[in-house]
């Protein structure tokens, strides 16, 4: 089930409410050093529950908007991705949309209370009742979309994608300034206090809800986050 519009703007109207080389002696010259060339990791975890074969998009922002793409990967089975990006290392906006070609983007199902009926007959379909139960995996639809956004991705960054980040990234967008590292900053910090977190959104372990092992060795900051994420149906709301 999509998240409609009117929720996400409804918590987003909430919180918006609260040099050059020298001259050498005897006419000879020395070339510039060439510039060194800056690379940054950025990685993560996308989850509602795992995301598999995701796409995702890192974009850099400039002028309270995203600009040009600086790379993109796709998610692997426990929903992890890594891409080296250089030349950048300002603020990013992260999306990840369904795959479009090839195999499908893939969701596990980490409601107790099931993810709706299969459309038809599915190989993903365990017990063949027509249900997504949990720990089931399905294709998600073709408007399927979550995302994050970075201050800053010096050297390395690596930030938990899930429903919450996503709020706080469209948050971001809707400050007069649009979207930069100071609102980025600005908006993670409100939406982790509206659902009364006490770690960061970004910096939280998201864990697998269908894995007894994850659940067992996670902390409880660990385990509320992912519940929280897991219990909202996935938003389809695009600000940027």
């Amino acid at each position: 089930t999509v998240l409609p519009r009117l929720v996400a703007s409804s918590a987003i109207a909430l919180l918006t409410a609260c040099g050059g080389g020298g001259g050498g002696s005897g006419g000879s010259s020395s070339a510039a050093p060439a510039p060194v060339v800056q690379a940054s990791t950025v990685s993560g975890t996308v989850t509602k529950g795992v995301i598999s074969n995701g796409l995702v998009s890192v974009y850099a922002l400039e002028d309270g908007a995203t600009a040009r793409l600086l790379g993109s990967t796709r998610t692997d089975q426990s929903g992890n991705f890594s891409l080296s990006v250089t030349g950048y290392q300002g603020p990013v906006y992260i999306e990840v949309t369904a795959s479009t070609s090839g195999e499908p983007t893939l969701m596990t199902c980490d409601s107790a209370n099931g993810c709706g009926d299969f459309s038809g007959s599915s190989n993903y379909d365990s017990n063949n009742n027509g249900s997504i139960d949990f720990g089931e995996r399905f294709a998600v639809s073709g408007n399927f979309m979550l995302s994050s956004a970075l201050p800053s991705i010096q050297q390395s960054a690596s930030t938990s994608i899930s429903t919450l980040t996503h709020l706080a990234a469209q948050l971001a967008a809707q400050f007069p300034q649009g979207i930069n590292e100071v609102s980025i900053a600005a908006a993670l910090s409100q939406v982790q206090n509206l659902f009364d977190l006490d770690s960061s959104l970004t910096g939280t372990r998201l864990i697998d809800l269908t894995n007894p092992t994850a659940v067992s060795g996670a902390t409880s900051d660990e385990l509320r986050y992912a519940l929280l994420s897991g219990g909202a149906p996935y938003p389809a709301v695009d600000l940027l």
